[in-house]
């Protein structure tokens, strides 16, 4: 997998000569931060990596992405608030679930990476970011009010 990713990064260079950097996000520093190493170093790009942000900082970062690839529920959830379009990384079904939700395109399993259908999603994206955005900024307002019915839901629970 580790191998998957970076070549990925680096035949993204076509898309992006001057412009662009990878940026690693790390949201289970224990566990993320060494596959971030172990990429970047197999990367012909500088690159970032961003730990222990806040939700303010990530929203942030998210914003100014053109894409994000990510493996983490929460990471994938900050993309969709952002508009960003987004890969899920699939390891478990919550990532399913999600991207299946948002419609923009089908996970990647991470026990097999398929190298060509991951750069083929990467410039569908690159290729539709403005339309996958709209699409994303849906979901987001639709995601905002399942999450206001369900607070409403449960203060009614535990006002009884």
């Amino acid at each position: 997998m580790l191998l998957s990713f970076s070549l990925l990064a680096n035949k993204l260079k076509k898309f992006f000569i001057l412009s662009i950097s990878p940026v690693f996000v790390t949201m289970q520093i224990s566990k993320d931060l060494s596959i971030c190493e172990k990429v970047i170093d197999n990367l012909d790009a500088n690159a970032i990596v961003v730990s222990k942000c806040t939700a303010k900082e990530l929203f942030s970062i998210m914003d100014r992405m053109e894409f994000t690839v990510g493996m983490r529920l929460h990471f994938l959830v900050f993309s969709v608030i952002a508009h960003t379009p987004t890969i899920g990384l699939s390891y478990d079904p919550k990532i399913n679930s999600l991207i299946d939700y948002i419609g923009i395109n089908e996970p990647i399993n991470t026990d097999f990476v398929d190298n060509t259908k991951l750069l083929a999603k990467t410039e569908d994206i690159i290729n539709n970011r403005n339309v996958i955005s709209e699409t994303l900024k849906k979901k987001a307002m639709e995601m905002k009010e399942m999450n206001k019915a369900d607070s409403l839901s449960v203060h009614d629970l535990l006002s009884k």
